[in-house]
């Protein structure tokens, strides 16, 4: 059976990486040496899909002549934000794609088995399928409680505490175009909070348990998360050196007497004598001054951490786009 298309919601203004976000799109930053929409397409191209739809609308201009082959890449921008509802209903209309399609957030990577997912959804008959992972804290998520066959029972976006369930929507979804057709063009709508439930309702929603290593790279922590799972499993440009848990780029520069503990050293990275930088990310041009500490960190383009500073579990970077 020929795999369907895919549309990558990537329209969101990453507003918990800011000022890393506020000129860059969240995908296009790096996550252990490749950008994140690259690792977003990963489980796609495992599956044989080779159709995208970028769903996009802040800072869309980054998103244009970006090499994603072997994907055939369509764009559909949004001229004001329609939500995850909206945004898939305007790249269905773009794309002229009806029928059953793959939807992910932009944000969020793992090993993720969508053949079987998609699988799992041609035999369940349902109208929408959607990921979920348990995780310990569902909070910032929407919920899922769900039955012994799959079957979404109750669907809850961002529930208040207690939860009414561990398994949060893990931001993969095979989705029958159908599910969209009452969204009005150029109107704003949440999948998450206006369909999915009247979905779980109607007993329409079905849920696939995803029991790998996932991420939502939403925010500093789960940034760094994402990398150092990337670069424990070694999932890391082939040109990078990769040494202790420490992945260093071709051309950055790192003086001898500076300690790097389970780190990130981006392209024309620097780190002077003296420094240390642990479990921390130094991007395209990053600088870390003698005797100075970085520690849990993003350091982003272009920005120096100046002589014996101490920077922890912070996002440096400059909120005018260039370099300090």
């Amino acid at each position: 059976m020929t795999p369907p298309p895919a549309v990558v919601l990537v329209g969101g203004e990453g507003t918990r990486l800011r000022p890393l976000t506020l000129h860059t799109p969240k995908q296009m930053l790096p996550v252990a040496g490749i950008p994140l929409l690259r690792r977003v397409l990963e489980p796609l191209e495992a599956a044989g899909i080779d159709e995208v739809v970028l769903s996009s609308g802040y800072r869309a201009e980054a998103f244009d002549g970006l090499d994603l082959s072997p994907f055939r890449v369509t764009h559909a921008v949004e001229t004001h934000p329609l939500g995850s509802g909206g945004g898939l209903a305007n790249a269905l209309r773009t794309a002229e794609i009806s029928g059953t399609f793959v939807a992910l957030n932009g944000d969020v990577i793992g090993n993720v088995d969508v053949a079987s997912m998609l699988q799992f959804h041609r035999d369940s008959g349902a109208r929408a399928t959607i990921l979920v992972k348990a995780v310990p804290d569902p909070a910032e998520f929407g919920v899922a409680v769900v039955a012994a066959d799959g079957t979404v029972e109750r669907f809850v976006e961002k529930p208040p505490p207690p939860a009414p369930s561990d398994l949060v929507n893990a931001g993969v979804w095979i989705l029958d175009s159908s599910i969209l057709s009452g969204v009005a063009a150029s109107a704003p709508c949440s999948i998450e909070r206006e369909i999915f439930p009247d979905l779980a309702q109607a007993g329409e929603l079905r849920a696939f348990r995803h029991e790998g290593w996932w991420h939502d790279v939403g925010r500093l922590d789960r940034y760094l998360a994402a990398t150092f799972q990337c670069v424990d499993a070694g999932q890391v440009p082939a040109e990078w050196q990769l040494s202790s848990g420490v992945l260093t780029a071709p051309d950055a520069q790192v003086d001898p007497s500076a300690r790097l503990i389970r780190s990130v050293i981006g392209p024309r990275s620097k780190v002077k004598a003296g420094a240390l930088v642990a479990d921390s990310v130094l991007l395209d041009g990053a600088t870390v001054g003698p005797d100075a500490e970085v520690r849990g960190s993003i350091v982003g383009p272009g920005w120096s951490v100046g002589e014996a500073e101490v920077v922890v579990d912070a996002i440096c970077a400059d909120p005018e786009g260039g370099s300090e």
